[in-house]
């Protein structure tokens, strides 16, 4: 898949997943210089998961949580300028980290 996206050129990805047990959101810079994004998002509602020892060499850092939380994505800007802000809460509501995304 990831040769396929630098091959066509397709740019401003931002993979959405889930199921982890953690949050983090890690940014892959290929080859042609597109930077791809994933926003790992979970749990609110069941045990989390320390993965820090999972080396994700493409984290972002200071985006790792492994308590229960949530995660917000807002969109705002007009379509040459369009900004995705990422957030992620502790299950109580306070705000852990947040992250611009800008249009490549």
């Amino acid at each position: 898949m990831l040769d396929l996206i630098e091959k066509e050129g397709l740019k401003n990805i931002v993979f959405l997943t889930g199921d982890r047990h953690k949050t983090e959101l890690s940014q892959l810079k290929l080859k042609n210089g597109i930077i791809l994004y994933d926003f790992t998002s979970s749990p609110m509602a069941s045990r989390a998961f320390d993965s820090q020892e999972e080396g994700n060499n493409n984290q972002v850092a200071g985006t790792h949580v492994s308590t229960q939380n949530f995660g917000t994505i807002s969109v705002s800007g007009d379509n040459e300028n369009r900004i995705l802000l990422l957030k992620t809460f502790d299950a109580s509501g306070k705000l852990l980290w947040e992250k611009e995304v800008q249009k490549q």
